[in-house]
């Protein structure tokens, strides 16, 4: 099995671009500024809930299509 990277997207596998699974000293991630729909989470897979963070594409996308 290989092994999930904290930098990918749960949603379409392609990088998520946050800066808090990467290095802390690239400041605020772009993440923290964003809102976040709950039922957004409802289509990440349970074993990388919490463990994955959603890129922009997949949360402007989803905010659009809701």
């Amino acid at each position: 099995m290989s092994k999930v990277l904290n930098e990918t997207c749960p949603l379409c596998n392609q990088s998520n671009n946050c800066c808090n699974s990467k290095d802390k000293s690239l400041g605020i991630c772009w993440c923290n500024e964003e809102s976040f729909p709950r039922e957004i989470f409802n289509q990440v897979p349970p074993d990388q809930l919490r463990k994955l963070c959603i890129c922009k594409s997949c949360l402007e996308k989803f905010k659009i299509e809701h």
